[in-house]
């Protein structure tokens, strides 16, 4: 069954459709990739667009600090106030500046002179930024540290303070907040998803975001993205496992301002964020083309059914029933005018054809057969006639067992040469007007297997060879040629032998008179059983008569020799 499907037209209609769609198929294969290749160049350039927006405020916001702290070393009234209005002066400074986590004004050993919010101790937590600025003499960026006046994750801009004779008298120190970046990324606008990360040059994470994994200063120089930045010293791309493991695009660049390389800068952006609209893009046309292939599906095979598989689905049934002999089968397809339906109606004139000129042939092999029972019926003058009559008495019998069709013209053939092998009889045995010596019936019984050899090779007669060669068979086995018994010899010699016999025993023969049918009736009935199918029997006596047996009891099987009917 499954087989059959993959060979029907059927299979090849819809294994052609799907052929038509994969072109499309590919095509949105092509423009999906395509795509994703576009997402990932976008993606690329939003991650250089963040890192430079983010490397110039970062830049900003140190170098506005520094700006800050030497514009502050430049007043000298700075110096002659006291703690508390220097205190003042910073609270005011970092209320304007919300970034800022603290000012400190500081002796060069690290000293606090001044600062807001007060420090808790006398000396500064971060002295070695304080020493970093006197040595450096100018300012400078320190590494990430938590603010000993604020307690917050800072960076600290450092710068010295001089006197009018240049000796330096002081640091100005500011602490950077660093959540500054939260807030600022929302202003940016970035894209789900998207990652930032600020490292100082000993790798140290200063700033991430969103932060996961409480890398805040935490030294993340060995991670491979951050050898490979810090490696480069210049800006750059880079597909590169974030801190936490996922595949990202990253674009970096170094902080030059207001120290050369003082921290670099890492923006990432998923690289399955960046391919997710351009799949789903992908599986929404493919699955457009899914919906559009199936409605073509259906509409196909609807449209397949009427015009083309309904059609030819006739049309093989139709040659299908040819091939088995029946010329009678046609397609019944309406000519609309189109290929398939032309081909219908030429099979169907075609079977029409060949019906006709297998009627005719039939009439003529009929005709044929009938010549040669009546040449038959010639050479043995006394039989004259008997073939016809045993011909229509066997079709009697057949249909009232409820033959029919082919069947009745089987047995019609079959009984109009039931006798065609005594050809090989000779007259003088045929015609003799005494009883049979023994070697005289060998060669009278053993004309069933010569009408066999004569008629075996020709197609057209092989199904009406069973009465030819089986009507001399008995019911119980005593028969010839083969000893046949009961079912094993075929229907059709068992009805034709209940007629042979009884238009054998109703004529004239050479050495006896025909019997009346009182006489003839009883030995049919005796013989039920023992030479006759006693179904047969029944048939025929519904044919013969409603009534009982006749009167007086039947002649005993004895008193006939077996040459009465042969």
């Amino acid at each position: 069954m499954i087989c059959s499907f993959w060979k029907s037209l059927h299979f090849r209609l819809i294994a052609l459709i799907l052929l038509a769609s994969l072109p499309m198929a590919g095509l949105i294969l092509l423009a999906g990739v395509q795509e994703r290749e576009h997402a990932h160049r976008h993606e690329e350039e939003d991650a250089v667009r963040l890192a430079r927006i983010m490397v110039a405020e970062h830049e900003r916001v140190l170098t506005a600090a520094g700006e800050l702290i030497s514009s502050l070393s430049l007043r000298p009234e700075f110096w002659f106030a006291g703690p508390r209005e220097c205190s003042v002066l910073f609270q005011e400074l970092i209320e304007v500046n919300p970034g800022y986590s603290g000012i400190a004004l500081t002796e060069p050993d690290g000293d606090i002179v001044c600062s807001y919010p007060a420090s808790p101790t006398p000396r500064l937590g971060e002295a070695s930024v304080i020493r970093a600025a006197v040595a450096a003499g100018g300012v400078v960026v320190s590494n990430h540290t938590v603010g000993s006046l604020s307690g917050k994750e800072i960076v600290i801009v450092a710068a010295p303070v001089r006197s009018d004779n240049d000796r330096i008298t002081g640091v100005l120190a500011v602490g950077i907040d660093l959540e500054w970046t939260a807030d600022y990324i929302e202003l940016v606008q970035a894209p789900d998803g998207v990652s930032f990360m600020v490292i100082d040059r000993n790798g140290v994470v200063l700033i991430r975001h969103p932060e996961t994994g409480n890398y805040l200063g935490s030294v993340v120089g060995g991670q491979p993205i951050v050898m490979e930045v810090r490696a480069s010293g210049e800006p750059g791309l880079i597909n590169a496992l974030s801190l936490d493991g996922a595949e990202h695009v990253y674009a970096y660049a170094p902080v030059q301002k207001p120290v050369s390389n003082s921290g670099y800068v890492l923006v990432g952006i998923p690289v399955e964020a960046a391919y997710a609209e351009a799949d789903r893009n992908l599986v929404r046309n493919l699955a457009g083309l899914g919906i559009i292939t199936v409605f073509i599906l259906g509409a196909a095979r609807v449209s397949a059914m009427h015009l083309i598989l309904k059609p030819v689905g006739r049309l093989n049934r139709a040659m299908a029933c040819m091939q088995a002999g029946d010329l009678s089968a046609r397609t019944g397809v309406d000519f609309r005018g189109d290929e398939i339906t032309g081909m219908a109606r030429a099979f169907d004139e075609l079977a029409a054809s060949l019906q006709e000129s297998r009627s005719q042939l039939n009439g003529a092999y009929d005709r044929t057969l009938e010549g040669w029972s009546r040449a038959l019926d010639l050479r043995d003058h006394e039989t004259e006639g008997h073939s016809q009559r045993v011909t229509l008495l066997s079709l009697q019998l057949a249909r009232e067992m409820g033959l029919g069709g082919e069947a009745l013209k089987t047995i019609r053939r079959g009984a109009l040469l039931h006798d065609i092998g005594k050809i090989g009889v000779p007259d003088a045995v045929l015609n003799k007007p005494g009883p049979l010596t023994d070697e005289e019936w060998v060669v009278m019984r053993r004309h069933p297997e010569v009408a066999l050899e004569l008629l075996a090779d020709i197609d057209f007669l092989a199904p009406a060879l069973e009465i030819p060669h089986r009507h001399h068979e008995r019911w119980d086995g005593g028969g010839y040629p083969d000893g046949l018994a009961a079912e094993a010899i075929p229907l059709a010699a068992r009805i034709f032998a209940v007629a042979d016999v009884w238009d054998a025993l109703r004529s004239d023969r050479p050495y006896r008179k025909a019997w009346d049918d009182e006489r003839a009736l009883a030995y049919i009935r005796d013989q039920s059983g023992a030479h006759f199918d006693p179904n047969v029997v029944a048939a025929f006596l519904r044919l013969r008569t409603a009534g009982d047996a006749p009167n007086g009891s039947p002649p005993a099987a004895a008193e006939f020799e077996p040459h009465l009917y042969d």
